[in-house]
């Protein structure tokens, strides 16, 4: 018998909602995004570092308070644009 977490696995996998390999899993609604909202618990996640390589990631956030999530927002770089080593 599957675990409650094992049964939504399988049913994402089965949907396909997921891209990449079992270790780095993107949803697949980012390959077609230009801009995303972010509810995020930190500044550094491998999800975050992930977007990192082809989105611009907001550092001023939309909205932020002590004890809950971050909410901000980022951009899709321009093809051949270099991500800034500047933060």
């Amino acid at each position: 018998t599957l675990s409650p977490f094992e049964k939504i696995r399988e049913s994402a996998d089965k949907k396909q909602i997921w891209l990449g390999t079992e270790e780095m899993r993107l949803p697949n609604w980012l390959a077609q995004s230009d801009t995303v909202i972010l509810v995020l618990q930190g500044w550094e996640s491998e999800f975050t570092q992930i977007l990192a390589q082809s989105f611009e990631i907001s550092k001023t956030p939309i909205y932020q308070q002590s004890h809950r999530p971050i909410i901000t927002w980022a951009y899709r770089r321009k093809s051949g644009e270099i991500k800034s080593q500047a933060r």
